[in-house]
């Protein structure tokens, strides 16, 4: 479960550097698209694992990406349209 949590947090903070060192068109970035079951998934990980001492500026750095309406829902989780094979 540590390697999970460790792995988590990690994709946390991939997030945060990526939506803040884009490029932007007159300064706002880009949202993160995301599914709303992702979405619920990582919000219920804020609440019952990253709000704690050890987890504290993964915890900002996640609050601070939801302030700033950083992700963006959509419907399907595959956006690429792959040929037929």
């Amino acid at each position: 479960a540590e390697v999970v949590t460790k792995r988590r947090i990690g994709i946390i903070f991939a997030l945060y550097f990526l939506y803040f060192s884009q490029p932007a068109i007159d300064q706002v970035p880009f949202p993160i698209p995301i599914t709303e079951v992702y979405l619920n998934e990582l919000e219920q990980f804020y609440q019952n694992t990253l709000l704690t001492i050890e987890n504290a500026d993964c915890a900002v750095i996640f609050y601070k990406l939801c302030s700033l309406d950083a992700f963006q829902l959509v419907q399907q989780e595959d956006l690429v349209q792959h040929p037929p094979q």
